[in-house]
């Protein structure tokens, strides 16, 4: 797949302006940003941690669905696609510490018509601590984007 910062930023901006992990206007948001390498791995670092507890230390299990599910969002962006999460599984493998850094990294792993697998990795202190796969109803390609 075609991976673009241009495209990237487009597709965000049109399908996805208010995005609760990216947007630094919404006062609510998380105001992260991602990154996409040439492999197309889409990638958002947490590099202060985050403060949202489950047990006491631990980072809630919904702040990483959420992560995951934005890092897969983005890494379609970053093809100049916008989707819709069709499923989201997520395996918890180790606790992640509230706090600390976290890279959570996703990437494209196949694609049939307007369905997309994408699978996920989030780590922390260079630790697996969980892993997640998707699927995503694509809903439409970036305005004047075509491979």
């Amino acid at each position: 797949m075609k991976t673009d910062r241009t495209i990237h930023t487009r597709t965000a901006r049109e399908a996805h302006p208010n995005c609760a992990v990216r947007s630094a206007d919404d006062p609510l948001g998380l105001g992260l940003e991602s990154d996409t390498s040439e492999d197309g791995t889409t990638s958002i670092t947490v590099r202060d941690g985050l403060r949202f507890q489950g047990y006491q230390g631990r980072l809630h299990g919904g702040i990483i669905s959420l992560l995951f599910d934005a890092a897969m969002t983005h890494c379609l962006f970053a093809n100049g696609l916008s989707g819709v999460t069709a499923s989201l599984n997520i395996r918890f493998l180790r606790p992640v510490i509230s706090g600390r850094s976290i890279t959570v990294c996703a990437q494209v792993e196949k694609q049939k018509s307007h369905l997309h697998l994408l699978k996920g990795t989030l780590h922390q202190g260079g630790e697996l601590k969980s892993k997640a796969e998707a699927k995503f109803w694509i809903v439409s390609p970036a305005a004047g984007y075509s491979e």
